[in-house]
């Protein structure tokens, strides 16, 4: 049997996360499916078997942060499936993990790898508990706590920026500036006269 969940967070991770996800199959065969990018980064909690990743041959981590893609990737069961998905939105890694979500770009990074004491304490919790609704919230409990800990960061600008950008893709550079509430300046010319034109 198979179920799939979606879930909001709460108000105050809402700028944050776009939403999670909880996927369960309890079947037995193998089941492949391709993965396409969506433009946000995940944080995925493997509670059953891991995925295949086919291109690879190699197993997912137990637990990972997925930067943005920029292909699908191809993907097979191994057995019970039991995920928790964190599906960040665009800007939010950085805010989140004092960590630049370029370094993130195309990769699958094992939580191990981010030397994060935190990051390693929630993954083991979310493990361990078998009540799902119960691991949103220990997922929520940390992110929550990350929030106080948060530099200056312009949020409320970069979300008007992004909705902006998805409404109309082919935006100018100067109405987005006014969206970010930013000025632009023209650029100085040069006190050098133009020589290829004759001048």
């Amino acid at each position: 049997m198979q179920s799939f969940q979606l879930i909001k967070p709460c108000f105050a991770l809402a700028p944050y996360i776009r939403h999670y996800w909880i996927l369960q199959d309890d079947s037995i065969a193998p089941v492949s499916e391709r993965t396409l990018p969506i433009g946000c980064m995940q944080l995925v909690f493997h509670k059953g078997k891991q995925l295949l990743l086919l291109g690879e041959s190699e197993l997912q981590p137990q637990s990972f942060i997925s930067g943005q893609s920029v292909g699908f990737s191809d993907v097979m069961s191994t057995g019970r499936i039991e995920m928790i998905t964190v599906v960040f939105q665009p800007y939010a890694v950085k805010a989140l993990f004092h960590i630049p979500s370029h370094l993130f770009r195309g990769q699958t990074v094992d939580t191990d790898a981010m030397e994060d004491v935190e990051l390693s304490d929630l993954v083991k919790q979310v493990t361990d508990t078998s009540d799902n609704a119960v691991c949103i919230r220990l997922i929520e409990q940390f992110f929550l706590r990350r929030l106080y800990t948060l530099p200056e960061y312009n949020l409320k600008r970069m979300s008007a920026v992004f909705h902006e950008i998805n409404l109309r893709p082919q935006i100018n550079i100067s109405h987005l500036s006014e969206t970010a509430c930013l000025e632009v300046t023209a650029v100085p010319s040069s006190p050098y006269p133009d020589y290829s034109t004759g001048i």
